[in-house]
């Protein structure tokens, strides 16, 4: 929509675009640095083997259908960066939608 972006809310820089590639980045950001837990979630069948964040603050939880809770409370930067690594059994997908969302 056309409204502007608000302290806290989130949006997805880059992000891994294809389960193919062995191992991708992504970013996450907050307008103005303000973070609150997140959800970050892959679609069905394409969960990543393992997920890291770049700032040793941050707290991936369990993983349930493909759905990560982040406790980022303690980020201090605007953007958080992440590897993500993909099991050789990812299926052969191209691109995909990765969702954000405030908890």
């Amino acid at each position: 929509n056309g409204s502007a972006l608000s302290d806290g809310d989130l949006k997805a820089g880059a992000f891994p675009s294809d389960p193919r590639n062995p191992m991708d980045r992504g970013v996450i950001g907050a307008k103005g640095g303000v973070w609150s837990d997140f959800v970050l979630a892959f679609p069905a069948g394409n969960k990543p083997a393992n997920l890291t964040f770049d700032d040793p603050s941050i707290v991936v939880g369990e993983e349930v259908n493909g759905a990560y809770t982040i406790t980022a409370a303690g980020a201090a930067a605007q953007d958080l960066w992440f590897a993500v690594d993909f099991s050789d059994e990812a299926p052969p997908a191209g691109s995909y939608q990765l969702s954000v969302t405030a908890v």
